[in-house]
């Protein structure tokens, strides 16, 4: 059984709701511009990432990389690192402009206090943010839960199969918890985070992450050869474009969540006069 509310009462949710569901689309268009904005600020397209069925490896390669899996030596690696390395402002490596944090604390050491504990399941992977987080105490968190994120932070999964799950780290999930699933990626000086989110979202990042994934029953990416990982030197200028397009993008979504919650809250209101 559901309450049968007056139409003008309905009709005043309705737009609410309607509102609420344009501006979650605006806010997963802007993110597309930022997306489309960074390759072609790159003048980088159509990389060929086919998959090619046979091809040759020198035995000196494979020493080398200490690898004997074929995907790991297909071309379109290759030809994805070609293209970073010719784009517009050159490139390099990861660890020149994003410090990878390594650092762990403990929650078991205040085993009274409370903690919130982003892991997976949290992250809303089509716009880079993160949607919720468990409470706990110290004594009952997992053994993973031992990244502590800070604002401005965008956190990685490590896991393939769920390298997509990317989220930048609002002040809302300042000093959080974060499991060790997780890469976190702090900017450096001379970097944007929102464009280290775009950046890390993309194929640029994410054909890499999935080469360098290893393992058998949990294939993940070996957290020593992340710092490896080329990217475009993109300058200053050219990142903040992507980063105002992303800042627009959270900002609708937020809006989007704050309508829903006005259009719960007056239904659940009108319930209780009732």
């Amino acid at each position: 059984k559901v309450p049968l509310f007056p139409t003008e009462f309905q009709a005043t949710i309705d737009k609410i709701a309607a509102d609420a569901y344009r501006s979650y689309k605006q806010s997963k268009s802007l993110y597309s511009q930022a997306e489309t904005l960074l390759l072609a600020e790159l003048g980088i397209k159509d990389i060929d990432l086919s998959h090619e069925p046979c091809y040759e490896v020198n035995s000196a390669d494979i020493i080398h990389a200490n690898r004997i899996d074929a995907e790991y030596y297909q071309p379109k690696h290759e030809r994805l690192i070609e293209a970073i390395k010719n784009s517009k402002y050159g490139w390099c490596k990861l660890a020149d402009k994003i410090t990878n944090i390594t650092d762990k604390h403990d929650p078991t050491k205040e085993p009274e206090n409370d903690f919130r504990y982003i892991e997976l399941s949290n992250i809303n992977p089509s716009i880079g943010i993160i949607d919720g987080y468990s409470e706990l105490k110290g004594k009952d968190l997992p053994s993973r839960a031992r990244m502590l994120v800070k604002e401005s932070d965008v956190i990685i999964s490590s896991v393939e199969g769920s390298i997509e799950k990317i989220a930048l780290v609002d002040s809302y999930h300042d000093s959080c918890l974060a499991s060790t699933g997780f890469f976190v990626f702090r900017s450096k000086e001379n970097t944007l985070s929102e464009y280290t989110l775009v950046l890390s979202k993309s194929i640029l990042i994410q054909k890499q992450l999935g080469k360098l994934s290893s393992g058998t029953i949990l294939t993940a990416v070996p957290k020593n050869l992340v710092e490896n990982i080329i990217i475009p030197n993109t300058p200053k200028e050219a990142q903040t474009k992507i980063a105002n397009l992303i800042r627009q993008s959270h900002s609708a979504r937020r809006q989007a969540k704050e309508l829903l919650e006005q259009a719960k809250r007056k239904v659940e209101e009108m319930i209780e006069k009732k």
